[in-house]
């Protein structure tokens, strides 16, 4: 996650569970750091990444997602869909 973006979105959270869980997104425990850390439901979560695989898995665990699609990539992903799909991080 970039600084600039963590700047202007202060309860941001950069996924990184490097040595806190063993596994890798898109595992159900990855995501779950989020939601225990800050006591929330998954629904309570915007999740936005740039990668679809990690969108999908974010969809599947529950999280609201946002597909940043900076290359106008097809979907691969048709059965987790992310709640919107966005070409770059200014229209958030």
């Amino acid at each position: 996650m970039s600084q600039k973006f963590t700047d202007r979105a202060p309860g941001a959270v950069a996924l990184s569970a490097k040595g806190l869980v063993k596994r890798f997104k898109t595992a159900p425990a990855v995501y779950e750091l989020v939601t225990t850390a800050y006591r929330l439901y998954p629904q309570a979560v915007s999740f936005q990444s740039s990668n679809r695989w990690d969108v999908a898995g974010a969809t599947r665990f529950g999280f609201r997602t946002v597909w940043i699609n900076r290359n106008n990539l097809p979907d691969e992903y048709g059965d987790y869909g992310p709640s919107l799909i966005l070409p770059s991080l200014e229209a958030l």
